[in-house]
């Protein structure tokens, strides 16, 4: 956020400005949902107001703007030709609102980065058609705070709390078989991510929840701080992901990330950029956000960096160099540090041929959403696209979960959620044993939110 005079949204002024935005938006063929995304990369929470300061509104207008003038230099296309992909409002804020950060964290590197020549490198994964396992609901959410515009979803490690972050607040639901604890964090905002023992989240700051607390009845709403249950520990830019490996933890942030604002019928755009970075962090002990140790990593034509549970790898989706809106697919790093906290970045495999949202890993798996496209009809055991049970899941719209698994380079789907309704959001747990399961949030074509998993073969 800008440092300038912030405003509420309940200032008429604020309101006027937005509904005009809106409006403009709208008539260029941006839907609300894009609109509402972009409204919330602009705004903060300050207490229970969304504020706003004025640079981050100019920036706001000059994004619809720029993508009005955009469709409208656009050739008329046949009714029945393909249609280029729409400008994004909230894709375009993004590089706006990040222009000067990532200036900075470019300037502030340490260590070479990554090579685009990995990303050209890349290999297939090897398709495996079979039927996906039977998967579990484990919690029917009520709204809760939630609004329409959700962001990313994400289990704790010990599958016992599921979270979901929106521009009004983040949700933590306790999902073991009988329980009913809910809290709404009105100061949180966006992706929530978890520790072994706690959750972490944004909003004026980053947070701290204790699992404990959140299986042992919490109140149903919260502000601020909670006395030894929910503290305000240090900063971590959006947008963040934290993980330990039981000594130590890491957590990166800042990374570019373009997509993911809610379930849909489409995946998430990806734009790659050849000034991508991401910042490590080296975390002396897990209750707060570490200061010190703090690295830059360019990272060309990456996005969505996400760690593993046990912080030894991460995974991102990456870009085409020669075609920055195109998805190639994911690369896999592992991860080491060093006693000084710097983290080096050693390539374990750049997969291409997959297309989905931003991933999550455990493990030897990599997990992401995919919605359903002509392409897929294998995945789903058909013969050809023209099944008549296929070309419905496409006219429903249908998105399901994807596992990828590191050992033997297969991909197969992992759900399976019917035609019209939406898998997305997964991330993993894991239970004494050590096997893995994979958590989801499914919105249905009735309109219902259903935290789901299921397990990883």
């Amino acid at each position: 956020m800008s440092s300038q005079l912030q405003v509420g949204f309940d200032n008429p002024g604020v309101r006027a400005r937005v509904a005009a935005m809106r409006e403009e938006a709208l008539q260029a063929g941006v839907t609300e949902g894009e609109f509402e995304e972009a409204l919330g990369r602009a705004n903060q929470l300050d207490g229970d107001r969304d504020v706003f300061s004025d640079a981050d509104l100019g920036q706001l207008e000059q994004a619809v703007h720029d993508t009005r003038h955009a469709i409208a230099l656009r050739p008329p296309r046949a009714g029945f030709a393909p249609q280029a992909p729409r400008p994004s409002v909230a894709q375009k804020l993004e590089e706006n609102l990040e222009t000067e950060r990532r200036a900075a964290a470019t300037a502030q590197q340490s260590g070479s980065g990554l090579s685009p020549d990995l990303v050209r490198g890349a290999l297939p994964a090897e398709p495996v058609h079979s039927a996906p396992p039977a998967a579990t609901e484990h919690r029917l959410l009520a709204t809760n705070g939630v609004t329409r515009t959700t962001y990313w979803g994400r289990v704790s490690p010990d599958g016992t709390v599921f979270a979901i972050g929106s521009n009004r607040g983040v949700s933590a639901f306790d999902i073991r078989p009988g329980q009913a604890n809910a809290v709404h964090f009105r100061q949180g905002s966006f992706d929530p991510t978890f520790t072994s023992d706690a959750l972490i989240f944004q909003g004026g700051g980053t947070w701290r929840a204790s699992l404990d607390w959140l299986r042992n009845n919490p109140p149903e709403e919260v502000t601020g701080e909670v006395p030894g249950h929910v503290q305000r520990i240090g900063s971590l830019a959006l947008y963040q992901d934290v993980a330990s490996d039981g000594a130590r933890g890491i957590a990166l942030d800042g990374h570019l990330w373009t997509g993911d604002s809610g379930p849909s019928r489409r995946d998430p755009r990806v734009t790659g950029s050849k000034t991508a970075s991401v910042r490590f962090h080296h975390l002396d002990a897990l209750q707060g956000v570490g200061t010190q140790n703090v690295q830059t990593v360019s990272t060309p034509f990456h996005s969505g960096f996400q760690l593993s549970n046990d912080g030894r790898h991460v995974v991102a989706q990456i870009a085409n160099p020669d075609a920055t809106n195109e998805q190639v697919g994911y690369a896999i790093y592992s991860v080491s540090r060093r006693d000084s906290g710097e983290v080096d970045l050693t390539p374990v495999r750049v997969v291409s041929g997959l297309r989905g949202g931003k991933p999550k890993m455990a493990g030897d798996y990599v997990a992401f959403h995919h919605a359903v496209t002509a392409e897929d009809f294998a995945s789903y055991g058909f013969a050809s696209a023209d099944d008549p049970a296929f070309q419905d899941l496409l006219r429903q719209g249908t998105a399901d979960i994807y596992v990828y698994n590191m050992r033997d380079n297969t991909v197969r789907r992992a759900t399976n959620a019917g035609a019209g309704n939406l898998a997305w959001f997964p991330s993993f747990s894991q239970d004494a044993q050590g096997n893995y399961r994979v958590h989801y949030l499914q919105l249905n074509a009735d309109g219902s939110r259903r935290v789901m998993s299921a397990p990883v073969n």
